[in-house]
């Protein structure tokens, strides 16, 4: 932030909403971070709403953009650009010079480390933030009563941070960021420090806290599984941008871009080009064979060079190699099975193409035995491949 910035901003300003608006509402934000080696833009002109009740995941690897966004919105940056409203007031313009810090935004934090002080018990973490705001004491203590009750921790609250478990001290951080707040919580990272276990149980648990006490939330994550887990809706980021928001099916089975496509999930991928487009339905000619799927935005072309993409799980082996209508079918080498416990993981080889198919049971194939590998016309998709893209591969 800059000095003059801090100077003159004014107060938050109040809209009348109706009952049905957004609790939090962005519009074209835009961050800028300057450098040694230039100026980065952290957020491009990126726009979100979060409905009463909501929970919305921002998902994205490393650099995207989705902490600078959530940290915006909690008041910890400042935005070179665009609106934030939080229940129709208005936080942060810099068109109109206002930005609220983020003590006056009524909204609370849950962190990756969860940020409790070791020497309080857990009724004074929760207490904290009503008794840092100057309550009176005959009104803090029912309304922290009240908060360890709805997570469940009426039980521990003489205890210490210490003698809590992972998932224990998480929602001790959620009664906190609760307590003083209405109802509006960002969460940064909260279980990526757990092993995978107790993160799977604590999902379960945050999707039941979420949705019996029904506090909007808006949630960054690299991690797809957790995404797909939690979310109402997920906003895909991609360099500043939002590149696809819907709901986790809409994301997961009806991708709008290579890239989310190849984010989302483990995807196959396989070049080639097109020679006939008939509605929106594409025939690509690849090395390994004639494919045909769905044509994203962008393929408009015959000759034009496209990424063909299918998910692993909708692949099926079969020693039988002939071709069955309403399916693409590949002839295949298979390089090695992975046991994965409930399912078996395949590694094939289409001449330079490796491609993963998952399994459930099943017949077993040897190392280098060749396999008909085949998946539905219709959950295949074309993508339009960028001047200069390589093959994404599998993941």
């Amino acid at each position: 932030m800059n000095d003059a910035s801090q100077t003159n901003h004014q107060p938050g300003s109040q809209e009348t909403t109706g009952s049905d608006s957004p609790r939090v509402a962005v519009e074209g934000l835009t961050k800028r971070y300057r450098t040694k080696g230039g100026e980065h833009v952290a957020l491009d002109n990126v726009s979100i709403d979060i409905g009463a009740g909501e929970f919305v995941v921002l998902l994205g690897p490393s650099g995207c953009g989705k902490t600078t966004l959530l940290r915006s919105i909690a008041g910890l940056e400042e935005p070179d650009g665009g609106d934030i409203r939080l229940d129709g007031q208005i936080v942060s313009s810099a068109s109109r010079n206002i930005w609220l810090p983020p003590e006056d935004r009524n909204l609370g934090m849950v962190f990756q480390s969860y940020a409790l002080w070791p020497h309080m018990n857990v009724f004074e973490n929760v207490a904290y933030p009503l008794r840092n705001g100057k309550l009176k004491e005959a009104e803090i203590r029912p309304r922290v009563a009240q908060a360890l009750e709805r997570v469940g921790l009426s039980a521990v609250m003489a205890s210490y941070p210490s003698q809590l478990s992972g998932g224990q001290q998480q929602r001790v951080s959620l009664a906190r960021a609760l307590v003083s707040t209405g109802g509006l919580v960002l969460f940064d990272e909260p279980l990526s420090n757990l092993d995978a276990k107790v993160r799977a149980r604590l999902r379960i648990e945050l999707v039941s806290l979420q949705q019996s006490m029904g506090f909007s939330s808006l949630y960054v994550t690299h991690d797809q599984s957790e995404a797909l887990a939690l979310a109402d809706r997920i906003a895909v980021m991609e360099v500043g941008r939002i590149a696809q928001i819907g709901t986790p099916e809409e994301i997961y089975d009806s991708p709008a871009t290579r890239y989310v496509a190849d984010f989302i999930g483990s995807a196959n991928e396989i070049v080639g080009e097109v020679t006939r487009i008939e509605g929106g339905t594409c025939v690509v000619a690849t090395p390994v064979g004639q494919l045909v799927g769905g044509a994203a935005t962008g393929v408009a072309s015959v000759g034009q060079k496209v990424a063909v993409m299918f998910r692993p799980e909708q692949c099926a082996l079969s020693r039988n190699a002939t071709a069955t209508s309403g399916l693409n079918t590949i002839a295949t080498t298979l390089e090695r099975s992975l046991f994965q416990g409930a399912t078996f993981e395949h590694v094939l080889r289409a001449g330079t193409n490796l491609i993963v198919a998952i399994s459930i049971g099943g017949d077993r194939y040897a190392h280098g035995e060749t396999v008909s590998l085949s998946f539905p016309e219709s959950r295949t998709l074309v993508f339009p491949m960028p001047a200069g893209a390589t093959q994404a591969g599998t993941k």
